[in-house]
């Protein structure tokens, strides 16, 4: 009799446009009927959901925007050795400092060498004017050429015991002058070029 009650009544609140019962309320009743029937609504209504979903993404699918075509290259992928590189700041301790002093004061005319370039002991760092030196070996060379031609010939005719002996020793004489004096001047021309001392390294 209690049982015909409780369903009498609840058509009764559901016919009169009350609200029905919650998922959590038919679950505390334990109605099995009412659950089931809970249940196949449920489901009813996941059907109608899923085919108007289908609906719609079909549609989408004929006249939606289409997918851009992209191009796509392919290559062979080789093994290969990677160098990786870092670039950092930092200071570098040297062992040995040295100060480079030219042997002859002059103007600095040319500079060969860029600041941390690896040099080798001898290589020409830097140049200095030489102050008109290298024009004047040229004129001295003629001169000791002229020299040079005059002591062969005073040779030949002393060989030849024809001429006097203060002739061939004159002409000897002033031509192994001219050849020292180049030999200095050469010297003193080098000094106009800065070198490097030792290997150098940054």
């Amino acid at each position: 009799m209690k049982k015909i009650l409780i369903i009498l009544t609840t058509a009764l609140i559901v016919s009169c446009g009350g609200k029905a019962p919650s998922i959590d309320e038919l679950l505390a009743q334990g109605d099995e009927k009412a659950i089931a029937a809970k249940k196949t609504e449920l489901n009813n209504q996941k059907a109608s959901i899923d085919e108007t979903l289908k609906k719609i993404q079909d549609y989408q699918n004929e006249h939606g925007d289409k997918p851009i075509n992209t191009q796509v290259s392919t290559m062979i992928v080789k093994d290969t050795l990677f160098d990786h590189y870092i670039e950092l700041q930092g200071s570098v301790d040297t062992k040995q400092n040295i100060t480079i002093m030219p042997e002859m004061s002059g103007l600095l005319t040319q500079v060969y060498v860029k600041e941390g370039q690896k040099v080798v002991a001898g290589q020409i760092l830097a140049k200095i004017d030489d102050g008109g030196l290298s024009q004047q070996i040229q004129q001295m060379q003629v001169q000791e050429q002229l020299a040079k031609t005059t002591f062969e010939r005073q040779k030949r005719l002393w060989d030849q015991n024809i001429g006097s002996e203060i002739q061939f020793l004159q002409a000897k004489a002033n031509y192994e002058g001219q050849s020292k004096a180049i030999s200095s001047m050469q010297r003193t021309l080098s000094k106009t070029s800065v070198r490097a001392p030792i290997c150098w390294y940054n």
